[in-house]
């Protein structure tokens, strides 16, 4: 069982070991005022001179100057069966997480990333990267205000029916899997895209879209 470690009524950054971007820094910083690290993730909270209200994890890759700085901070945990990420999220209670550090490194750990997202449905949990934001499709019908011609991906992480209406090329009530159609570099051709989603379904649009996806994150 886990335990909550964190709770916040508004949005937690949660920071991971992967290279982190200047711009992300600034976007972090002006979405969420509590900052949470997942073991390695500390140190690049320890860089950009932040101080975390946690660091969760199995702390095996966290570095000499950071376990030091943060001592009183440190929440370890041994279980193997769990990933860093798997450990802080479950630890996190909170009705936003953006999640930086997570993509874009080694790429068994981004797959894992991935996976907790759908298996364990975390909604409300947003994935940035330098040119990326990524996130579980709301069940049902909703709706994502963009800009046109703004890049849209459809990725199937397992089973998915899925349509849309306001994409280049919609998708009239098709079944979508992992080993199936998906849908890349699509784009938008009206200011609001409508879909309706049941299933395992990934969403990757570009940075810029992020206050977007937070609405409709949040709407659910």
């Amino acid at each position: 069982m886990s335990v909550t470690i964190v709770n916040h009524t508004d949005a937690v950054a949660l920071w991971g070991a992967a290279m982190i971007t200047p711009v992300l820094i600034n976007i972090v910083q002006t979405k969420a005022v509590c900052h949470v690290a997942a073991d390695g993730g500390a140190d690049r909270l320890y860089d950009a001179d932040i101080a975390p209200a946690a660091v969760i994890g199995d702390l095996d890759s966290l570095s000499d100057q950071s376990r030091v700085a943060f001592a009183d901070l440190l929440y370890p945990s041994s279980d193997q069966n769990t990933t860093d990420f798997q450990k802080a999220v479950r630890a996190i209670n909170a009705p936003l997480i953006l999640a930086v550090g997570f993509l874009g490194g080694r790429l068994d750990h981004t797959f894992a990333v991935l996976n907790t997202l759908i298996q364990e449905r975390l909604g409300h949990v947003i994935l940035l990267s330098e040119d990326d934001v990524c996130f579980c499709a709301p069940q049902g019908e909703f709706e994502l205000k963009l800009p046109p011609t703004t890049r849209v991906g459809l990725l199937p992480m397992g089973a998915a029916r899925v349509e849309t209406k306001g994409l280049r090329w919609d998708i009239k009530d098709a079944a979508m899997a992992t080993d199936g159609f998906m849908s890349t570099s699509n784009e938008t051709v009206s200011e609001v895209l409508h879909m309706h989603v049941m299933g395992r379904l990934l969403i990757t649009l570009p940075l810029s879209t992020l206050d977007a996806v937070i609405s409709a994150v949040r709407a659910e």
